[in-house]
């Protein structure tokens, strides 16, 4: 039996997202004969169709989209209304890592996390006779909270010469699921794990090795959501890269105040590891702020250990490493003069690398579509000193989000807390603060690991570059 996945990347964005690459990966293990399409807004709705047409037969059970957030664009939905008209037998599943409603008439199904388990068992229910799979629908479509897929010992991602990888793009991998910790404004579905959920190591070794022999593949980005929260955990792979016979680069998410107390030894496992693309949640310099949220060690501490990390690892691997410190502005306790204090330590100390600014955004479900795990911030927010502003205070001011919390608290609201952060990163242009380390994951170039770490941030336009990658891509899978 045949499947289709459609991978949707963000707007003006051309990464290959890795859960679309993993579900096919483990349908194939199960006898699924499975294609992936990438890069799916740069195709046009022609070209599109033009590859059904070519792909869709009497073996072909569903077409499946999916994003790491929640993207539903106007193609998706055309495209999906003519696989309607034109094969209504064809089952059309959308997954994605949290629930968001979707303007569509069309997807039968939708999944959220991570769902290996859940699709198999949707399928065997659809076309093997297999037990039915629990569900919810919501505005007519079925809604299915993937449960049975973490831990998931073997999460292996195997590309198909089909999917015409280039050596110099980035792509997913991942060591483990869920995070240990339970920070307070966090709405990850899979938070407070306990002991080792850590993939096989044989099977990391052979996804790296696959891609390197086959491709040419070297640069990767991590998906778990805290790389280093465990010691065994950065050893048992760090052991594994430094026998591999190419030198990989990684970047991906840290808890810098782990790394800080466990000092110089964990940094030399992230570089024996080749992690030197790191972004730190750090969320706040106000101490009240971060004991708020779970996150007690006090700012000092944390400004000093950032700039010990900085230099250890600038001072390795010809000096490739970049730095991202993620901020959140308005959370509790914070004032609008402490967050210019830390912009004003930032430019101080932390030029060269980048840092990352949003304002605190709670989210706003009804009971009826919150499928998802809400943090505790979202659940009682007016335990952290929030409360809704006034109507009349929102009529003007509605441009954000629709789906947020508008906030105030006794130091701020979210309307001010919008243009101080929009203030502080245009004026951040003006000084030398470098790409983000997720930021070239996000496009196709062939620019070295040094060249990207010349790049300041605002000035990462690779938008041709990458329409004639996209371009490229989309006339070989059309000429399969």
């Amino acid at each position: 039996m045949n499947g289709i996945l459609f991978n949707i990347n963000r707007p003006n964005c051309l990464g290959r997202g890795p859960g679309a690459h993993r579900i096919a990966t483990e349908l194939r293990k199960n006898n699924w004969n499975i294609e992936v399409v990438d890069f799916f807004t740069y195709w046009s709705f022609d070209e599109l169709k033009q590859l059904l047409i070519s792909r869709i037969d009497n073996r072909t059970k569903f077409v499946a989209f999916g994003s790491i957030f929640a993207v539903w664009p106007d193609l998706a939905e055309d495209i999906a209304s003519w696989i309607k008209e034109n094969h209504p037998h064809i089952i059309i599943i959308y997954g994605t890592q949290l629930y968001i409603p979707l303007k569509t008439k069309h997807i039968d199904y939708q999944f959220t996390g991570f769902a290996e388990t859940s699709v198999i068992n949707l399928l065997k229910y659809l076309f093997s006779n297999g037990d039915p799979v629990e569900c919810k629908t919501i505005k007519g479509t079925k809604i299915i909270t993937s449960t049975g897929s973490a831990p998931w010992k073997n999460p292996i991602i195997i590309y198909e010469d089909r999917d015409f990888l280039k050596p110099y793009e980035w792509v997913g991998v991942e060591f483990s699921r869920g995070c240990k910790f339970s920070c307070d404004f966090c709405n990850f579905p899979i938070l407070g794990v306990k002991g080792d959920w850590t993939r096989d190591s044989d099977n990391f070794e052979l996804q790296l090795n696959d891609a390197y022999d086959r491709f040419g593949v070297s640069r990767y980005f991590i998906s778990d959501e805290t790389f280093n929260d465990s010691t065994e955990k950065v050893t048992k792979f760090a052991d594994i890269v430094d026998k591999l016979n190419f030198d990989p680069f990684f970047t991906g998410f840290l808890r810098a105040d782990l790394t800080i107390s466990r000092g110089q030894s964990e940094m030399e496992e992230l570089a024996k590891m080749k992690m030197f693309g790191h972004f730190y949640g750090i969320e706040s310099f106000n101490h009240m702020s971060t004991k708020a949220i779970s996150k007690g060690m006090h700012p000092d501490k944390v400004k000093q250990g950032l700039i010990d990390i900085k230099n250890y690892f600038k001072s390795r691997n010809n000096g490739y490493y970049r730095g991202t410190i993620s901020l959140i502005a308005g959370l509790p306790y914070e004032t609008e003069e402490s967050i210019y204090d830390t912009y004003a330590w930032l430019k101080s100390n932390w030029q060269g690398e980048n840092f990352v600014l949003n304002a605190l955004e709670i989210p706003k479900l009804t009971i009826e579509e919150s499928v998802n795990k809400m943090s505790k911030m979202s659940l009682d927010y007016s335990k952290y000193g929030y409360t809704i502003l006034k109507e009349e205070d929102n009529l003007n001011n509605n441009k954000w989000s629709n789906n947020t919390v508008i906030w105030q608290n006794e130091h701020t609201d979210y309307y001010k807390i919008q243009q101080i952060t929009d203030n502080i990163v245009t004026d951040s242009y003006n000084y030398d603060f470098r790409l983000m380390n997720f930021h070239p994951t996000l496009f196709v170039s062939d620019k070295s690991i040094e060249d990207f770490l010349k790049i300041k941030e605002g000035e990462f336009e690779p938008f041709d570059e990458n329409t004639n990658f996209a371009k490229n891509y989309i006339n070989k899978k059309l000429s399969v």
